[in-house]
This record gives C-alpha cells, sequence and structure tokens, in this order.
C-alpha cells in the first residue's frame, strides 16, 4: 500500500477528547513530510475561571466550554508542551485565544472576590486569561526560530521552507482556526443574550400576571 506524506495536519479541539492523544501525534508524525507540520488547539485548563471555581469547591462539566463533559484530557501550557515532545514534535509557535473569566460560561464574578487576591492569581499564572492555546509543532527543530520570526510577520513576503509549505499558508491555516473559535463563541455570547432577554420577558410577563 503507497503510503502518503502530509505538510500540514490540523487537530482544532480534537486532542483534549482523546484517552491517549500523545499516540494519536506519533502516529501522525510518521505520515509528516520532513519539513511538515502539525497545527493545534487545545483548551487551557488553567484559565482564572476554572481556578475560581475550583476554590469554591466547584468543578462541575458543562455542555462547552473548557469543562465540556466530552473532554477525557485536561491540558496547561506546560502539559501541552510535553504532549507534543512525548510524540517527537516541538512547538514552535504559540498563540492564545485570550477570553475574560466574567465573559466565559462561567460567568465569574471577580468582584466577589478581594482585589488583591485576584491580582495575585494572575501574577502567580501568566495563562489566567488563556482560554485555548493555538500551536505549531514539527519534527525538525533546526528550523524553529526562522519560522517563529516569519510568523510573526504575517504582511511580509511568502517564503518556503526547505521547498516545503509556505510560511502564508501556514499562517493562514492558524488564522482560520482562530477565526472559527471566535465564531463559535460569538455565537454562544448571541444565544446567551437571547436567553436573558427571554427571561426578563418571561419576568415581565409574571408580574403584569400578578397585577
Amino acid at each position: 500500500m503507497r503510503k502518503f506524506y502530509a505538510t500540514l495536519v490540523i487537530f482544532s479541539d480534537v486532542l483534549e477528547h482523546l484517552r491517549r492523544p500523545e499516540k494519536t501525534l506519533r502516529r501522525v508524525s510518521s505520515f509528516l513530510k520532513e519539513d511538515g507540520f502539525v497545527l493545534a488547539s487545545i483548551p487551557n485548563v488553567t484559565h482564572l475561571s476554572v481556578v475560581l471555581e475550583i476554590i469554591q469547591g466547584r468543578f462541575l462539566y458543562n455542555t462547552i466550554g473548557l469543562l465540556d463533559d466530552t473532554h477525557l484530557r485536561f491540558f496547561c501550557r506546560d502539559s501541552v508542551e510535553q504532549l507534543f515532545n512525548s510524540a517527537g514534535l516541538r512547538v514552535c509557535h504559540w498563540e492564545r485565544v485570550s477570553i475574560p473569566p466574567e465573559l466565559t460560561e462561567f460567568k465569574s464574578d471577580l468582584t466577589s472576590f478581594p482585589r488583591e487576591f485576584i491580582e495575585h492569581l494572575e501574577i502567580l499564572n501568566p495563562e489566567h486569561n488563556t482560554y485555548q492555546f493555538v500551536v505549531l509543532a514539527r519534527m525538525n527543530t533546526g528550523l524553529a526560530e526562522h519560522i517563529t520570526a516569519c510568523l510573526k510577520e504575517p504582511g511580509g513576503e511568502e517564503e518556503t521552507v526547505s521547498g516545503g509549505i509556505g510560511n502564508r499558508t501556514i499562517f493562514d491555516a492558524a488564522r482560520r482556526a482562530r477565526d472559527r473559535e471566535k465564531s463559535k463563541d460569538l455565537e454562544i455570547a448571541r444565544l446567551r443574550q437571547v436567553i436573558k432577554e427571554k427571561e426578563q420577558r418571561i419576568q415581565e410577563l409574571c408580574r403584569q400576571g400578578g397585577s
């Protein structure tokens, strides 16, 4: 059977749903070209909204978000890096989807905690607002610094790494992944607003009925 090799493999909100994601990554890496990449988006379980839930003695699963009830694995920045390293890959570029705690599915009320306490937690955890990591990893680490520098300049001319995929193509793939997540977040926010308006309408009808 002919074996096909890929230039780019995308895991968009996939790895956290697998029992052994490192095994899947190792398998996929065997199909990567020498200058191929893996692009992945992974939720950050150390987001401040989750930390505040745990501090209050809660770790409740949801149908969406950071504690999605279909998640089998949870990741912080260090464990994301360890995951890829265990598969023989190296993360050469990091991006983040940032959402403040009060706008997540937990609707965290920061005012219920002392401000000094919140500030202390934020200092301890630089990723406190990181809702999701978007990482780019590769097998050959020799060009990692060059790739990172190119990705920081998406407006520049497209270059080709070792005759392989262009940096513009890589950046566009990462941007599309982030855009999908932003669209999802906007839809969630819209639905919350619809629910809020309906709840207000119900309360208004109840008041009218009782008068």
